[in-house]
């Protein structure tokens, strides 16, 4: 399908939380999330972030890729708000002193509080 008939399909359809409208499989539209966080961070690590529900987040582009999937505002909030917060992914766990060292499936937004 070209972009002419996505763009007719979509041209009604309104996405929340830095969702884009795409044609899926069954060539109906919907809103999905499409974020590339290892791009946005050039690569690096990116800087640890303290979201509006309490959650530690490897970057900016990593919570507003959560916020999109639950289809729920996030807001930046000071990083000592999540001061003792520990973010877990599969068996690791770090506490808030040990940012420096965030595992790679967290920096994929695998994130747990």
């Amino acid at each position: 399908m070209n972009s002419n008939n996505v763009n007719e399909a979509c041209r009604d359809i309104h996405c929340d939380y830095d969702a884009t409208c795409e044609l899926g499989p069954d060539n109906f539209p919907r809103c999905s999330c499409h974020f590339d966080c290892a791009l946005a961070m050039g690569g690096g690590g990116g800087k640890p972030v303290c979201a509006s529900d309490m959650r530690l987040y490897s970057s900016v582009c990593v919570m507003k890729m959560e916020g999109c999937q639950r289809q729920e505002e996030l807001r930046l909030r000071p990083l000592d708000l999540c001061e003792g917060v520990v973010a877990c992914c599969m068996n690791f766990c770090l506490l808030h002193a040990c940012l420096g060292h965030i595992p790679a499936c967290i920096s994929q937004g695998s994130m747990h509080s």
